[in-house]
């Protein structure tokens, strides 16, 4: 799972976010959360080559890459 949501890469922000928690995401590997804190700016032109770089990595792996979240 890809997290597409605007809040959810900063770290610290899991109330109202609906951020999932460790043990509700069983094991299954999630990108793009919690990968910024709350004092650091984040545009889309850093998070799209990223996303892109993590769909090719699960397609290599032979998985089908899930986005989910935004608004």
């Amino acid at each position: 799972m890809i997290s597409a949501d605007s809040r959810q890469i900063y770290r610290g922000m899991n109330i109202g976010t609906g951020k999932i928690t460790p043990d509700e995401m069983q094991g299954i590997p999630h990108h793009m959360l919690d990968i910024r804190d709350i004092s650091e700016s984040y545009s889309v032109g850093e998070y799209a080559p990223e996303v892109k770089h993590i769909i090719s990595e699960i397609h290599a792996r032979g998985k089908l890459p899930i986005l989910s979240g935004g608004t």
